[in-house]
């Protein structure tokens, strides 16, 4: 995941974006070919509301003046709004961060992602820790982003929301991919297996 999101050069091997073999030495590389990541840790700034978490790196801006900028705080209102409507989320991009639920700060990460329009969007453990409620509001957004067209890269244990979710799943046993199945081929019992042993 560090590899693809250009946290870490890789040692070896190739990396093919779109066919294209790439190499990706920080992260704002690998943003500019159109791959976002949101991390386990979501890196949300809780005293904040929604709309500057989301925009924090990127606000729009309506003067420059040398180095100093004027933020447009409607702009970044109003586009905020917009994102949130997209992934069909209820929540005003007014409202602080600490006072949202474990599911909603996951969106609001999301949305973040988002807000940079990736075409490949990476998620690290995007449910771990969640409540029943907050893993469903997560798998929703993530269903609403696959069926718009977003490629989503999912880094999970979990296995009912991998074969759930996923159309394919890339088993990884001692740092080597074990073997690329299809939900509909296998079940938590042969997952359990390749895990653990490297083989079905």
């Amino acid at each position: 995941m560090n590899i693809l999101c250009g946290v870490h050069e890789q040692t070896s091997g190739t990396l093919y974006y779109d066919g294209e073999p790439v190499t990706f030495s920080n992260p704002s590389e690998a943003r500019e070919m159109g791959i976002e990541t949101v991390y386990q840790d979501l890196a949300l700034m809780n005293e904040l509301d929604i709309a500057t978490n989301v925009y924090m790196d990127q606000f729009p801006s309506r003067l420059s003046v040398g180095p100093v900028e004027l933020i447009d705080w409607n702009e970044t209102y109003s586009e905020t709004a917009e994102i949130l409507d997209y992934l069909n989320l209820d929540l005003d991009p007014h409202s602080e961060v600490s006072f949202l639920s474990g599911g909603e700060r996951q969106l609001v990460a999301i949305a973040r992602a988002i807000s940079f329009d990736p075409d490949v969007l990476i998620l690290d453990e995007p449910t771990s820790a969640l409540s029943v409620a907050g893993t469903d509001l997560v798998h929703e957004t993530m269903r609403t982003l696959r069926d718009e067209g977003h490629t989503q890269v999912v880094v999970s244990h979990s296995f009912e929301s991998v074969l759930d979710l996923a159309d394919r799943i890339a088993v990884l046993y001692q740092g080597e991919i074990a073997e690329v199945v299809r939900p509909s081929e296998v079940d938590k019992a042969t997952l359990t297996n390749l895990i653990t042993t490297g083989h079905r």
